[in-house]
């Protein structure tokens, strides 16, 4: 009995429950059914009704059901990952994303008066966590994501275009830049300042694998 409680919590260690993710996903999937209009991202609203909040459920809602599934299969996956293998970046990589994205939203570059999805954001977890991967396997297969992401990227700028995704939404894809932006500083932190991504108090988390 001993030794197979011992295996059942090895495999929860090994396996464990991506809490922080799920929870978020939730969030996402209960404000699907919301009024999308009263939850995106609105400057008119937010500069001269104080409706702040957009800025967080803007990023939340989705256009319809495809533009939410991908967005929530990429976001979901990415971060996985993260809280598996560097539990301490999530927050802040889904931080780093959510200001980014706002503040280009909310200057002079961007010239959108609305905006919804959780794409923009999701590229700053999404980065961070294939700069996780690469460490992790080495070589060129742990740059070969990096490379997709940045091809699919490049292409979505040039063409002004969605991939895969069918939105009723035109295209935005310079929030994707943004929030690639956003994964880049967070991981140009951790490099400068190594105990951001070594959890509580500056000791290094350990996962098991």
């Amino acid at each position: 009995m001993q030794s197979l409680v011992t295996l059942e919590g090895a495999a929860v260690r090994r396996f464990p429950f991506p809490l922080k993710t799920f929870c978020a996903a939730i969030c996402i999937l209960f404000l699907a059914k919301g009024d999308l209009l009263a939850l995106c991202f609105d400057l008119h609203a937010i500069n001269h009704q104080g409706e702040w909040w957009r800025l967080i459920t803007g990023h939340l809602v989705h256009s319809n059901s495809s533009h939410l599934f991908w967005d929530l299969c990429a976001f979901v996956g990415a971060s996985w990952y993260l809280e598996r293998h560097a539990p301490a970046l999530l927050l802040p990589s889904w931080l780093a994303g959510l200001r980014t994205v706002n503040l280009l939203l909310m200057s002079p570059l961007s010239e959108l008066s609305y905006y919804c999805g959780l794409s923009g954001l999701l590229f700053a977890p999404l980065i961070v966590a294939l700069f996780q991967f690469q460490k992790q396997i080495g070589g060129l297969t742990g740059y070969l994501p990096l490379l997709v992401t940045g091809a699919k990227l490049a292409w979505e700028l040039l063409s002004s275009e969605h991939f895969l995704v069918q939105s009723d939404w035109a295209p935005y894809p310079e929030a994707h830049l943004a929030g690639l932006t956003g994964g880049l500083l967070l991981m140009a932190g951790v490099t400068l300042f190594p105990w951001i991504a070594n959890g509580k108090n500056g000791k290094k988390e350990t996962i098991e694998r």
